[in-house]
């Protein structure tokens, strides 16, 4: 029998569900909201970071991301946005 092992991207995509127009992280989540996963043994991460990695590559080391839909469990690419904490600061606080 062949074992097979789904891989890190396929098993994160399983804890995402389309809510209306967002996409609902059903994983573990923060006190405010945002979806937390464990990347390896000794790291968690943040899943709308990592959805926007898988999608879009590397957030330059000088923006952090931006959920265009203010919703902190969406996990939806088109909805996260790379910017500088004072624009997201700024936008979080309009």
């Amino acid at each position: 029998m062949k074992s097979t092992t789904l891989t890190f991207e396929y098993r994160f995509w399983l804890r995402v569900w389309p809510r209306g127009d967002c996409w609902e992280w059903r994983g573990s989540r923060d006190r405010f909201g945002y979806g937390m996963l464990r990347i390896s043994a000794n790291e968690t991460g943040r899943a709308y970071r990592t959805a926007y990695e898988l999608a879009k590559g590397t957030v330059p080391q000088h923006l952090e991301i931006d959920h265009l839909c203010r919703h902190h469990w969406c996990v939806k690419p088109s909805h996260l946005e790379a910017v500088a904490h004072k624009e997201n600061w700024r936008r979080g606080n309009a």
